[in-house]
């Protein structure tokens, strides 16, 4: 198995250029500001990903001449890019499941002209899991493990195959025009608006519950997912949960008012929930059923919710939309946001027709169960 380790982010790091063209053999870089650089930084000489590019560590500076500690290997015309990079190195991990205990198997000098620094296991088992740490071979400086990486690959559907697949479909395969940082936003919103017409056209989808325990005001803080209440029981000391009624939160201001176990009734406040009778601190429990919003993706490992999944040709229409808006291509953004649209109500359609295919099969069997 290969294991591909993306670069460390670069960008918005100090970063100067060559105002004398450097060649190969040679140690010295004349650049237009050196001021943000100091002694055993290392430097991406060049652009990520693009052939000759090459990272050297500062022996002395002294103006605005870089003395390198080692030579070129190879020649760079003038205005070339000189970035600082904080590590030079890819450590490789790997455990025997996704949790289990990762232990160092290889270290490889960081291949900045290529798109990943590449390790190849020939042992690996498709149930083995590998991390990364990046490490800068001077100061000894280690960053944090990467996401866990299974040895059978990223599935089609996951945040890092989806961003590949963007740069496949735009040609920029260098990762030179679109960051995997903004595909990251587009996929995000792009989850969203799928998600949101699911929620909206069927509440079949996304529905959960969640068991809070109020405090002595009798309120307690809705989750982070939280989109849309369905229905709400009150538990009095944990149990014989009663459905509640949902009044105004100025209601609760009328002290002639008397509130009762038996009919409890809930309100929203401040993005809380509280009931009335307020129950007993700690042990009274507010049932909320409401419409989960899934997570955003963040991490390579991340996957597109279900039922997004089966319909990653309407994922990448509206992703294609957004990247040729970036390029300024208005009307191929246009045709892809016509499709990307198209898409969606075709999914909608095929997703409420199952519902309503379930539906009927269990009308059709309580008539059964009624004409016995």
């Amino acid at each position: 198995m290969i294991v591909k380790a993306l670069h460390p982010n670069i960008e918005g790091n100090p970063r100067s250029n060559l105002t004398t063209k450097a060649v190969s053999g040679q140690a010295d870089l004349i650049i237009q500001n050196a001021s943000d650089f100091a002694v055993d930084d290392h430097l991406v000489i060049g652009n990520p990903a693009e052939e000759l590019t090459e990272i050297k560590k500062i022996a002395s500076i002294s103006g605005k001449t870089i003395t390198l500690s080692a030579n070129l290997v190879n020649t760079h015309p003038e205005n070339t890019r000189i970035t600082f990079i904080k590590y030079d190195q890819v450590k490789f991990y790997k455990a025997t499941s996704v949790n289990g205990t990762y232990n160092l198997v290889a270290n490889k000098s960081i291949a900045i002209d290529e798109p990943h620094t590449l390790y190849d296991d020939s042992t690996a088992l498709s149930t083995d899991y590998f991390k990364i740490k990046y490490f800068n071979s001077d100061s000894s400086d280690l960053s944090v493990y990467s996401d866990p990486i299974g040895a059978s690959g990223f599935p089609r559907y996951s945040l890092k195959r989806i961003q590949d697949a963007v740069y496949a479909k735009t040609g920029d395969k260098k990762e030179s025009y679109y960051t995997r940082e903004e595909i990251t936003d587009w996929v995000n919103e792009i989850k969203d608006d799928m998600v949101n017409q699911i929620i909206d056209s069927n509440e079949k989808y996304y529905n959960t519950y969640e068991n809070l325990t109020v405090d002595s005001e009798g309120e307690a803080s809705l989750g982070a997912n939280f989109r849309k209440f369905q229905k709400m029981f009150v538990l009095y000391d944990g149990v014989n949960g009663v459905r509640a009624r949902k009044f105004e939160f100025e209601e609760i201001n009328d002290f002639s008012q008397t509130f009762s176990q038996e009919y409890p009734g809930y309100y929203f406040r401040q993005y809380k929930v509280g009931c009335r009778p307020k129950g007993t601190a700690g042990t009274t429990i507010i049932q909320v059923h409401f419409e989960d919003q899934p997570d955003d993706l963040e991490n390579d490992m991340d996957e597109i919710p279900k039922p997004l999944r089966f319909y990653m040709h309407v994922v990448m229409d509206g992703l294609m939309a957004k990247a040729m808006e970036k390029a300024g291509k208005d009307g191929r953004s246009d045709r892809f946001y016509k499709k990307y649209q198209i898409g969606v109500q075709n999914m909608l359609e095929e997703i409420n027709n199952l519902v309503l295919d379930e539906n009927r099969g269990v009308r059709d069997e309580e008539e059964d169960v009624e004409m016995l």
